[in-house]
């Protein structure tokens, strides 16, 4: 009995999560970036035995950096689990946005207060894709339910 109460629900979950789309090579290799990315911010971390004295410093460093590329890779996710199969074109949007990664990628240094514009930049530039995102599927629906849906991220990727 135990088991077949399993099944269904596994069959049943899996019809909910695979039925909707399949996962792109693009989106893959976005997620590789990201964890590209991540890692080379945990050189910053392997600072603190060399620097007892400024743990503090490090650590809100290492926060300042690991926040926003998480915050920029939810917001990318958010958007295609959504309205990927909206979106005429998500390749573009993708693409530009792995740029504006690898730009603030190349922005992590120990120093990090001399390359912080870099990294500034290119999160700025992953916001903006993700607005511009938003406001091309918006044109695309016509329940308002949707569009009241659209304009709450939208608000909610620029104001924050």
């Amino acid at each position: 009995m135990r088991l077949s109460w399993c099944n269904n629900l596994l069959t049943f979950l899996g019809g909910i999560f695979l039925d909707k789309h399949k996962v792109s090579w693009l989106e893959l290799f976005y997620d590789l970036v990201f964890v590209v990315a991540i890692s080379s911010t945990n050189h910053l971390l392997t600072t603190v035995n060399n620097h007892p004295q400024h743990f503090f410093t490090i650590i809100g460093e290492y926060l300042l950096m690991i926040i926003p590329m998480w915050w920029a890779w939810a917001g990318q996710t958010m958007f295609l689990n959504r309205y990927r199969l909206i979106v005429k074109k998500p390749h573009y949007y993708t693409f530009v946005q792995m740029f504006f990664v690898m730009l603030m990628t190349a922005s992590f240094n120990l120093n990090f207060d001399e390359t912080y514009f870099t990294f500034l930049l290119g999160f700025i530039g992953i916001r903006v894709m993700t607005i511009l995102q938003y406001h091309s599927v918006k044109r695309c629906i016509d329940s308002k339910t949707e569009k009241k849906v659209i304009q709450l991220l939208t608000n909610y990727f620029t104001f924050s």
